[in-house]
């Protein structure tokens, strides 16, 4: 999957450490999920990126995991005036390779698999306050 975060409305740069990005889904009954989480490209390399998936408990509507993306201070600043974070493209699998069924996670647009968009479902954090999406039900 591919994230970019953008700035908006930010009156100067802010580091992209203070950052993170959620997105929600349902791992399915009898699977497991593989670790680490794959960094398949990042301009900003891939080093300077954190990763981890959180068990949501209670599991929310279509959503009983979160993958966690954040940034080290390597990673840089978020200009503002419209500027990005890069795109940033996540990959991550069952161990058993088996497909996911989308139908089921929060955060996938079934509909649009190949372009960034403004995506209401994938959250972004900033020290921990949420500045963007919606959370899972």
């Amino acid at each position: 999957m591919s994230l970019r975060i953008v700035s908006t409305g930010a009156t100067s740069s802010v580091p992209l450490s203070e950052f993170k990005l959620r997105y929600w889904f349902t791992v399915d009954a009898g699977h497991t999920l593989t670790t680490p989480i794959s960094c398949n490209t990042y301009a900003r390399n891939c080093a300077n990126i954190t990763t981890s998936f959180v068990t949501v408990n209670p599991a929310r509507t279509n959503a009983n995991t979160y993958m966690e993306v954040g940034f080290t201070a390597g990673a840089g600043s978020l200009a503002t005036g419209g500027a990005d974070s890069g795109e940033l493209q996540v990959a991550f699998h069952y161990s058993d390779w088996a497909s996911f069924n989308f139908a089921n996670d929060y955060s996938c647009d079934p509909t649009n698999l190949t372009m960034l968009v403004d995506w209401s479902k994938v959250t972004l954090y900033h020290q921990g306050n949420k500045v963007w999406g919606t959370e899972p039900p």
